[in-house]
């Protein structure tokens, strides 16, 4: 963690030359001919080597991150697209508009691909991505409480306000606040998704986490454990528990251009936890880094490990806790109770996801040791 000096008014006088927030607008052509720039952004250095920007414009979610020079997130070749109206309600709209990044949100009313849902047709991944935040504050490190204290309030943090709402209709309104300390290489995201309508509706929510090269490369390991179905022609299906739990080591490129398994989906029911706190991730020991994701599972109980591996300019894996129904409520092995979810009038459900990073020896062994065993669903 970076120590604040007791004498810091004698070394800065402005808090962005050791971290903090800086806003902007992103200037750069869209690739493919498409119109417009990226947009509005919140760039955050938290002073720790762990940089990421805030994409404001795609509801809030985080976009490219780094730690030191390495970067965590997969990009995709859309570039940073402008949200925009048919990128919601066309089936491969959000393919088409999708940046990566290193967290993209899902939801907040229906996850996973288009299909007919709730009585109505629901395209893929739901509208939030696709949707342009509002900004309600933007808290900086306090310069000169620091001046008198370095152990005074070392916060930094943006709060916004994404609704996903039609008129007489539905209107689901998210909450969020992406906040960081400085010093410390760790983001945390606390949502809270209110159904302001006088109607019940539907709420699924699930965050999409990407990593990319260099971070993920061969022999990355996943951190997780638990129960799990893939979503897999069932004659490429592993057969035994050993093949099975191979999956959470990203394999050499000679292997996995062989592979049918090269892209996959693990679904992942009863994720272990410790005291109702998941400890899931990824690391890569030969970078000797490694990136948590906590959660209550409470809150999110469901896990999908995507990899698509396939070296054809889509190299990409995610780790995505969710909670609700991502492949549908007719096609998951789980009783639609389970994977049912809503919000009534008023009701309001709250979410928190801790991303944090390992750089010591002995941290990532900790966080190494928080990994267990897949096991099948119907074991």
């Amino acid at each position: 963690m970076f120590q604040i000096p007791k004498n810091l008014s004698h070394k800065i006088e402005h808090i962005h030359q050791i971290g903090g927030i800086q806003t902007a607008l992103i200037d750069f052509p869209c690739p493919g001919g498409k119109h417009g720039a990226g947009g509005r952004v919140a760039m955050f250095n938290t002073g720790s080597g762990l940089r990421f920007t805030v994409n404001i414009e795609r509801g809030g979610d985080i976009g490219e991150a780094f730690y030191n020079q390495y970067g965590l997130a997969y990009l995709s070749s859309n570039g940073v697209v402008p949200p925009a109206e048919g990128h919601k309600t066309s089936d491969n709209g959000w393919m088409r508009s999708w940046p990566g990044g290193l967290v993209t949100t899902c939801g907040p009313m229906h996850t996973g691909s288009s299909r007919d849902e709730d009585g109505q047709h629901v395209t893929q991944h739901g509208h939030h991505s696709n949707t342009p935040a509002a900004v309600v504050a933007i808290r900086q490190p306090d310069l000169h409480a620091l001046h008198q204290d370095p152990n005074a309030s070392r916060e930094m943090s943006i709060e916004m306000i994404i609704r996903d709402n039609s008129n007489f209709a539905q209107f689901l309104e998210v909450r969020r606040i992406i906040s960081c300390t400085l010093g410390e290489s760790v983001i945390r995201i606390n949502d809270t998704v209110t159904n302001v309508s006088g109607v019940k509706l539907p709420h699924n929510l699930l965050y999409h986490i990407n990593f990319g090269y260099p971070f993920l490369d061969t022999d990355t390991q996943f951190i997780y454990g638990g129960r799990t179905w893939l979503t897999l022609d069932p004659k490429d299906t592993p057969t035994s528990v050993e093949a099975l739990n191979k999956l959470k080591t990203v394999p050499s490129y000679e292997v996995r251009t062989n592979d049918p398994l090269s892209s996959f989906c693990a679904m992942v029911e009863d994720i272990t936890n410790s005291d109702g706190i998941a400890r899931t991730g990824v690391i890569n020991r030969k970078l000797k880094l490694g990136f948590e994701i906590s959660f209550p599972v409470e809150q999110l109980p469901r896990l999908t490990n995507w990899q698509c591996l396939n070296d054809a300019g889509c190299f990409i894996a995610a780790v995505e806790p969710y909670s609700g129904s991502l492949m549908g409520k007719n096609k998951e092995p789980i009783t639609e109770q389970q994977a049912g979810q809503y919000l009534q009038p008023g009701e309001s459900r709250q979410y928190d996801v801790t991303m944090r990073l390992h750089t010591d020896k002995s941290d990532l062994d900790q966080f190494a040791a928080c990994d267990a065993p897949l096991s099948f669903y119907d074991a």
